[in-house]
């Protein structure tokens, strides 16, 4: 029998936590937040990883990370007690959206996240009622490089390159850059657009033999704009300093 997730919390933050909506987006406050204290001792239902490579499939590869590209785990200040601290997951904006728009376009998806399963499983099923995800790869299925940082390796998964993309905030830790979606890194503000921005991608990847074309395309429209912010960040600052 499925152990279920208990119910979430209501708030119980003081209200202007910079993390946390307003009492007008008391629906956001539901959906997309959840304490940590609700995951312990609950176990997922997800069956155990076959291991690297993953079985065989026809349908085009989306490899997703979890920390701060899908969710920022936050402590809140307000309820420090010098003893414990409370630990939050925020869910970013558009993550539904995503994994139905990648589903509707004939993708598997994987969650390959650095994290380990005790963790990361019963996360995932909070982020995943629908169960559009596929498989789920963590911690024990990255690569060390020679520091001891974990190192995602696409070529060990038995996906052809030409067929996945992976969408993580720490693109340097992708061996096959021309596989990575690029993505600013989620801090949990309510107002962040990075998901729906990259729905752009699933307009085009059609059009490309090659999904790392299509990669590329993206990825240029994103560092167009990282470097518009830049520009805007400079005048700003240069601005104020007048």
């Amino acid at each position: 029998m499925k152990t279920p997730i208990p119910s979430l919390p209501s708030s119980p933050c003081k209200s202007g936590h910079p993390f946390l909506p307003n009492s007008q987006k008391k629906t956001l406050f539901i959906t997309n937040f959840i304490d940590v204290r609700n995951f312990i001792h609950v176990y997922s239902e997800a069956p155990p990883m076959p291991g690297l490579p993953l079985p065989p499939t026809t349908r085009k590869t989306l490899f997703l990370d979890l920390d701060d590209t899908l969710i920022r785990q936050v402590e809140l200040p307000d309820q420090y007690d010098f003893a414990t601290k409370t630990h939050y997951i925020i869910k970013r904006p558009g993550v539904e959206k995503l994994l139905q728009v990648a589903t509707d376009n004939d993708f598997e998806i994987v969650i390959f996240t650095a994290g380990g399963r005790d963790y990361a499983s019963p996360i995932i099923d909070w982020l995943d009622p629908n169960v559009l995800i596929t498989h789920r790869l963590y911690r024990d299925s990255c690569k060390r490089n020679i520091r001891g940082i974990p190192i995602k390796d696409l070529t060990l998964t038995g996906r052809s390159l030409d067929r996945c993309i992976i969408i993580d905030d720490l693109w340097q830790r992708v061996p096959q850059r021309e596989n990575v979606v690029m993505i600013k890194p989620f801090k949990g503000g309510t107002q962040d657009s990075e998901l729906t921005r990259l729905l752009r991608f699933f307009e085009i990847e059609s059009r490309y033999e090659d999904l790392r074309d299509a990669v590329s395309h993206v990825n240029e429209s994103f560092e167009s704009l990282m470097e518009m912010e830049i520009m805007m960040k400079t005048l700003i600052e240069e601005i104020n300093c007048c």
